[in-house]
Order: C-alpha cells, then sequence, then structure tokens
C-alpha cells in the first residue's frame, strides 16, 4: 500500500549518517530508531492524492536523536520542515532556542525532543514559581488576551515525555 513499517529497533551509530524514509503513504515506527548523528528525515503522503498521510509511532516506540542530529519531516509536496532537537532541560533565563526553556527564544520555530527530560528541579525556578511557561504572558493581562505572544511553532515529543514539570498558574 505504499506504506513504510519500521518494524525492528533500528541504531545509526557514529558517523554522517543519513536515513530517509519516503513513502507514497503513511511510516510507522513500530520499534525504536535511535541516531547518534547524522540526519533522519521522513518523507511521506508522496502521493499527491493522499492528503490523509502521517507518520505514526505505535507500540511505545520512540525517536531517539542526540543533539546536533538533524530531523524533518515532508508531507507530500508541502514545504520541508526541520526541526532543532532539544534534549535538555535548559537553565531558569535560557533563551536559546536549543534547550526546552530556551524555546522562549524562538516562538515559531519547530522543536522535536530527542530524549526523555527530567524536569524535577523546576519547582525551585524564578523565585519557586517553577518553569516560565512557553510564550510570553504578563501577569495584569488575562490569559486569554490576544496581545500574549504565543507559540507558532511545532512540538513533537518523538515518544518521549517531560517528567516532573512545575509550573505555578498565576490565575488561580
Amino acid at each position: 500500500k505504499g506504506n513504510i513499517n519500521v518494524n525492528a529497533d533500528l541504531i545509526l551509530g557514529i558517523g554522517p549518517n543519513t536515513l530517509t524514509l519516503s513513502a507514497h503513504n503513511d511510516i510507522n515506527i513500530n520499534a525504536n530508531i535511535t541516531m547518534n548523528a547524522g540526519s533522519l528525515f521522513f518523507k511521506y503522503g508522496q502521493d499527491v492524492n493522499n492528503t490523509a498521510a502521517n507518520y505514526y509511532l505505535n507500540n511505545g516506540a520512540k525517536v531517539n536523536l542526540s543533539v546536533g542530529v538533524g530531523f524533518s519531516t515532508q508531507k507530500g509536496s508541502e514545504a520541508t520542515k526541520n526541526y532543532t532537537v532539544i534534549s535538555s532541560l535548559g537553565s531558569a533565563s535560557s533563551m536559546t532556542g536549543a534547550d526546552l526553556q530556551g524555546i522562549n527564544g524562538n516562538l515559531s520555530g519547530n522543536y522535536v525532543l530527542g530524549t526523555d527530560i527530567d524536569a524535577s528541579g523546576t519547582w525551585e525556578w524564578n523565585g519557586y514559581t517553577g518553569f516560565d511557561p512557553i510564550g510570553f504572558y504578563n501577569t495584569n493581562l488575562s490569559p486569554m488576551d490576544s496581545s500574549q505572544q504565543a507559540f507558532r511553532g511545532r512540538f513533537d515529543g518523538l515518544g518521549h515525555a517531560i517528567n516532573g514539570l512545575s509550573i505555578e498558574s498565576m490565575y488561580q
């Protein structure tokens, strides 16, 4: 049917590896993919008549990406989307666009988690109010105020989780 099914763990080690999965329909990730270097590119829905195609992570599969690994997707004839791999929490004031807290430095970027992230230390950040929510907010405005700077990019966990994140709600 034009699907790609990854049914066994795939590990690409040291070196400038490039793995492109190009499917007319769906890409089904049923086992872990680990990229330690290089780039990973998912091209799905390459049959231009298939607008419902996507890539799916099934059976608890994860896509593990090291820092510096490139990750991109392309659905059909749409433009390629390039993602920044996030594999660390960052610090309370980070604006790098290269770690979880630092996403605030580029709210229109595309991001994927390359690994699970332990955020249990965030409870003591920012005078014990925790992690700064992604996107700007002003405590003098209501949460629905249109002048807020919202996250406008894409974020995909690739099967990974952020554990122990602490954010104190300003609107209780």
